[in-house]
């Protein structure tokens, strides 16, 4: 692995491409909220933490890797696929890395080989859950990298796609949650996948299918588990059209039970970003696109109870993670 220091806040002087600041909250249009704080911005180029009315800026140089940075549930610990900063970047190197909040540190680990897919950090901040893939194409595997030893472990069986899934830790580690293409056809043909969520044991490695849809996200309680899904009665076979977006907040146990549809959006709009669970998983961050091009959302705030949805920030990078301030 290979790690990149701060002292004291200071950036250490070695030319790195990594770097941390903290600026100003009228600098930066950014969702906050009080005793609150959010992982935002564009994974990895803009990554930011938002901490009441101070944000902590996470820069590298390069280019995306596409990917959903995540953070442990203290907030402690950020968790991302990325390009190396080790060798040319038209090499395309991709590998895990985390960041300490504590020792504003960097750390990259360059034994992990991981494909471009999702990664997520587990809630305790001790291991990496990762897609692994040789090439595009071939297979993917799921994988689990120990911070502290920097063993990877395989788990689970293959998966029907190379671009890896969401993936979401349970609250005890022990699971995980993930999508993945489900293939359909009509009179022997086949139509356009959708994707549906599964649970993974990680102890006896089986997998489970609870639902249709995608982006799966984890209650911090473990009661739920906050998804996609796809409003019924689009697909028009005759004409050839398919109901292949998400456009539907939903929760259902981890058993695949209790599934509740909480909001529907318009039936041409496509939710991407996991949804984003409070600390006390009673309410739900969701990040709606606004400006597609840009890559900017509009944020709503949605109850799980009272199912009422309150749009909190508009035109603003996407949230990925809600921790407690401390």
């Amino acid at each position: 692995m290979k790690r990149w220091g701060v002292v004291a806040g200071v950036i250490v002087a070695l030319n790195l491409p990594w770097s941390v600041t903290s600026v100003g909250a009228k600098m930066e249009n950014r969702a906050r909220l009080p005793e609150a704080t959010l992982l935002t911005g564009y994974s990895p180029l803009n990554v930011t933490v938002t901490t009441g009315e101070k944000t902590f800026k996470l820069e590298r140089s390069g280019v995306s890797s596409y990917l959903y940075p995540s953070m442990s549930v203290d907030g402690s610990a950020i968790g991302v696929v990325l390009q190396s900063a080790i060798g040319p970047l038209e090499a395309k190197h991709f590998v895990l890395a985390t960041y300490s909040m504590k020792e504003q540190q960097w750390t990259e680990y360059q034994n992990s080989e991981p494909w471009v897919g999702a990664a997520a950090i587990s809630p305790d901040g001790a291991k990496l859950a990762f897609i692994s893939s040789k090439s595009e194409g071939i297979p993917s595997q799921f994988k689990i990298l120990d911070l502290r030893t920097e063993k990877v472990t395989t788990v689970g069986p293959t998966l029907n796609q190379s671009f890896g899934p969401s993936i979401s830790w349970s609250p005890n580690g022990r699971r995980i949650a993930f999508d993945e293409d489900t293939e359909r056809s009509v009179d022997g043909k086949a139509i356009p996948p959708l994707r549906a969520i599964y649970v993974l044991d990680v102890a006896t490695e089986t997998v489970s299918k609870i639902a249709d849809g995608t982006a799966p996200s984890w209650s911090p309680s473990g009661e739920w588990l906050a998804f996609y899904d796809y409003q019924p009665g689009r697909d028009d076979v005759m004409k050839g059209w398919y109901a292949d977006n998400a456009n539907r907040v939903s929760v259902i146990h981890p058993d695949g039970s209790g599934h509740n549809v909480l909001v529907t959006f318009n039936h041409d709009e496509s939710l991407t970003v996991p949804p984003v669970w409070s600390p006390d998983s009673k309410s739900i961050l969701v990040n709606k696109s606004h400006d597609y091009d840009k890559g900017t959302m509009d944020i709503y705030l949605l109850d799980i109870t009272t199912q009422q949805l309150t749009k909190k920030f508009g035109n603003v990078p996407p949230v990925y993670a809600w921790a407690a301030a401390k």
